[in-house]
């Protein structure tokens, strides 16, 4: 059986594949810099890409600092 990459219609699903496609056309150790002001629910913006990135079978990191959450992808 094959299972969708974004199986869940949730509120952060488009913000989640956005950035995964955003990270698609990143090199390898560079990250996106997204403004917080810009994430209606930073928190739930950042469960919907693990989930998403899970289901892809793709491996994201994230940090955050007053201003910006940064994501990438995790390398080998």
């Amino acid at each position: 059986m094959v299972r969708p990459i974004f199986p869940r219609n949730g509120r952060h699903k488009k913000s989640a594949a956005n950035i995964l496609a955003a990270l698609d056309r990143l090199p390898n150790e560079k990250a996106l810099r997204i403004k917080k002001v810009v994430l209606a629910d930073e928190k739930g913006v950042r469960g919907a890409l693990y989930r998403a990135a899970q289901q892809a079978g793709r491996k994201v990191r994230t940090i955050t600092d007053d201003d910006f959450l940064y994501v990438w992808n995790k390398g080998e």
